[in-house]
């Protein structure tokens, strides 16, 4: 079975966190894509307001737990990142980055 997670963000609940165009749309695509090529998929989008760090924290603790020595985990992520190679979420705070991304 193929485990997959596509997380897009395009706004962020930090106003000072500028927007992306294309990242909802690059996260539903490539799942639909996988859905549509793959025939055992457990797919799951977070998109946007979905996308805060507590979801996309359990969508991943989840999603290793659960797969199998046969599966296959696939992880998608279309957001900003941090000099520091952080991965910025929908509740990301710009002034605490240190817990506030992933």
């Amino acid at each position: 079975m193929i485990r997959a997670r596509f997380i897009g963000v395009g706004r962020f609940a930090d106003s000072n966190i500028s927007e992306l165009t294309g990242c909802v749309r690059d996260a539903r695509a490539l799942c639909a894509l996988l859905q549509d090529s793959a025939p055992a998929v457990d797919a799951v989008v977070l998109v946007d307001a979905q996308a805060t760090l507590a979801n996309v924290n359990r969508a991943l603790i989840d999603t290793l737990r659960d797969a199998e020595a046969d599966d296959a985990v696939v992880l998608s992520f279309a957001t900003h990142g941090t000099r520091d190679h952080r991965i910025v979420v929908h509740d990301t705070n710009l002034s605490d980055l240190d817990t506030t991304t992933l």
